[in-house]
């Protein structure tokens, strides 16, 4: 059965053009084409029987050095004229590596909340966790199961969001975005934070 639409799918994104990849539940037809970040294709969604649309993204394994620092450059580009304070980091990796940085042996939300995970816990933890194989980092106490293979990766795209906002920590938070929508549904907004020096 194929993946939902708009779900993120590992693909073999092939270098020539003329080859196609393989994503399960599609038959790929032909290429629409190439944007910066990602390929288009015309394809056939097996399980609904219809013809689709498919985009798909060029992670960092298929990107070239041009793609990728291109990709950077803007998104920074975008992002810091607003001059973030803080970053709030939601979800199983800042709320995994707070509980690991507050060497707590379970999940404790109370604790969790509003932990300030700084630059170096995060590259302490990063450090820790990668040096070690994969089987050892699953039994450490603390870190949900099914995460070990994820959580290094997770801290460094975390840590990268921190030194290209010029930020030393960011704020954990248990609450995520079912919170926000339901927030934003009854019209509740954060105050603006104190102007920058």
């Amino acid at each position: 059965m194929p993946p939902p639409p708009g779900a993120l799918v590992r693909s073999v994104i092939p270098d020539s053009s003329n080859a196609l990849p393989v994503l399960p539940g599609y038959e790929i037809a032909r290429e629409l084409g190439r944007g910066g970040m990602g390929v288009v294709y015309a394809a056939r969604h097996q399980a609904l029987k219809r013809a689709v649309a498919l985009k798909v993204i060029r992670d960092g394994a298929f990107a070239g050095k041009e793609e990728v620092a291109r990709f950077r450059a803007e998104a920074w580009d975008r992002i810091r004229p607003r001059r973030p304070t803080t970053l709030v980091a939601t979800a199983g990796t800042p709320t995994t590596l707070a509980v690991l940085d507050l060497g707590l042996l379970a999940y404790d939300p109370g604790r969790v909340h509003g932990h300030r995970l700084s630059a170096v816990a995060i590259a302490r933890l990063t450090e820790r966790l990668a040096a070690l194989p994969l089987a050892e980092r699953a039994r450490i106490p603390g870190l949900e199961p099914g995460r070990a293979d994820v959580i290094v990766p997770g801290a460094v795209v975390l840590a990268a969001a921190l030194a290209g906002l010029g930020l030393p920590a960011a704020t954990v938070s248990d609450a995520g975005l079912r919170e926000g929508i339901l927030l934003d549904a009854v019209g509740w907004r954060p105050s603006p934070p104190p102007p920058r020096a």
